[in-house]
């Protein structure tokens, strides 16, 4: 079966700050890269959306899978709809338990 695959509004902001970072460090194309890898992981789950692991500190259904060397994608499931719900994205350390708890789905 295929899931669907939703992201949250604020995931735009963070896949933003993300290019932001790498662009600055690493260039416009290895952020470009870099980018393409995260969404191309993020859709990936549509057929396996039980990847990654279930974090216990975050929200009881939230998992989370590393997306490239240095990023991670939390999302979580609803079996009913289909649907992969990704919640944030994060790169390189940077703090999403925090994030996540603002962060509804609907």
């Amino acid at each position: 079966m295929t899931y669907k695959i939703r992201f949250h509004p604020e995931v735009a902001t963070d896949l933003q700050v993300i290019a932001d970072i790498i662009a600055n460090h690493s260039g416009i194309t290895e952020a470009t890269h870099k980018l393409v890898h995260i969404q191309d992981t993020a859709f990936r789950l549509a057929n396996n959306p039980e990847h990654g692991s279930v974090r216990s500190e975050a929200r009881s259904a939230v998992r989370v899978i590393p997306a490239g060397r240095k990023g991670i994608i939390a999302f979580e499931i609803d079996e009913n709809a289909t649907t992969v719900f990704v919640i944030a994205v994060a790169y390189g350390g940077t703090e999403w338990l925090s994030r996540i708890e603002g962060r509804k789905v609907n």
